[in-house]
């Protein structure tokens, strides 16, 4: 995970400078590796890289390289430059680690390739009560599944970063994301609340047109 965070009046830049780099990759025939953008109201932008073993992220390194050989210093240099110009503190890399037991699916359920709209919700968690959020956030998955909820709940934990519970709400139409929690899901999201010391939110719009498959 790479957070950018990005001066207000700077996103069109930033913008643009990512689809050159990705109009780069493409003419040259090479890619980055599979990448998710997802842009929040801050605003920031979320590049995810998923992997399921350490090992590959030697692979994604080798991979990145020669696609940067492959544009060429001179590029690089010119576009690194556009981007950077465009950032405000804080930048910076993230592990997350899924968290399957605490995600919720729905059939057919919108992911990060396909999902449209969503919400990110941190929430630092002390040790003394991680049992209690864990337990409260499993019921409420339950609860979930149940009523067929049509939005994705995907849980991560900074492991690598800031060592907060993630929640991605990942919807394919703005209407979706606004459906209320079913009463049961509800009370055990009060509680995984109250469970929390610091809880921060953002909505989110997953940028598509910026991403690399």
């Amino acid at each position: 995970m790479h957070i950018d965070h990005v001066a207000p009046t700077r996103t069109a830049d930033f913008e643009a400078s990512r689809r050159e780099l990705l109009a780069a990759f493409a003419a040259k025939n090479v890619s980055e590796g599979t990448t998710f953008v997802l842009q929040t109201d801050e605003p920031a932008y979320l590049s995810l890289r998923p992997f399921e073993r350490y090992a590959d992220l030697d692979d994604a390194g080798a991979k990145q390289k020669l696609a940067f050989d492959a544009v060429g210093e001179a590029t690089l240099a010119r576009l690194d430059a556009i981007t950077h110009a465009t950032l405000v503190p804080p930048h910076k890399n993230e592990m997350w680690s899924l968290q399957t037991s605490l995600t919720y699916s729905p059939p057919g359920s919108p992911t990060l390739a396909t999902a449209k709209v969503g919400r990110m919700v941190e929430h630092e968690v002390m040790p003394d009560k991680d049992d209690a959020y864990g337990e409260a956030v499993t019921r409420e998955v339950h609860a979930l599944a149940e009523a067929h909820y049509p939005v994705t709940r995907a849980v991560y934990v900074s492991a690598y970063g800031s060592g907060r519970y993630v929640t991605l709400w990942l919807a394919s139409r703005p209407e979706d994301l606004s459906t209320p929690l079913p009463a049961d899901a509800g009370s055990e999201e009060a509680k995984a609340r109250s469970a929390s010391v610091d809880e921060k939110e953002h909505a989110i719009l997953l940028r598509h047109d910026l991403e690399s498959r």
